[in-house]
């Protein structure tokens, strides 16, 4: 039987103060899986693994890009970041917070899981992502 990942579940088990590794392994894990299948994109391809070169400077290939996930504590440390400073901000201003996400590579992997925790009147994202 299929295990169902909800990108929700995934955000929870990032919010929870305890780290329990080998869940939120299973959960990220299942998360990039899921995300590799909806997408179509082929890690082994050789173009993939290609860094893109722009006039104003590199960016990593998208391979591995989307591998990023798989450091799973820095995966944990950067959204609690990200969404602990959204709450911050919330607290400081009643406007929609704007969330400005460089580098976000095929998946958006960062940022994807914090929309699960708040509504478009609250947080926005400009997104920038590098094509050749």
């Amino acid at each position: 039987m299929k295990k169902i990942i909800t990108i929700e579940g995934v955000m929870d088990e990032i919010l929870k103060e305890e780290i329990h590794f080998l869940d939120l392994k299973d959960k990220l894990n299942e998360y990039s899986k899921e995300l590799i299948q909806l997408s179509g994109l082929v890690l082994e391809n050789e173009q993939n693994k290609k860094d893109i070169h722009h006039e104003n400077g590199m960016a990593l290939s998208t391979t591995f890009a989307a591998r990023c996930i798989d450091d799973i504590i820095r995966t944990r440390q950067f959204i609690r970041g990200i969404y602990q400073a959204i709450e911050d901000l919330q607290l400081k201003k009643s406007k929609p917070i704007t969330l400005f996400y460089a580098g976000t590579g095929p998946f958006a992997t960062l940022s994807l899981p914090i929309l699960t925790k708040f509504s478009p009147q609250e947080l926005q994202l400009i997104l920038l992502y590098a094509i050749e």
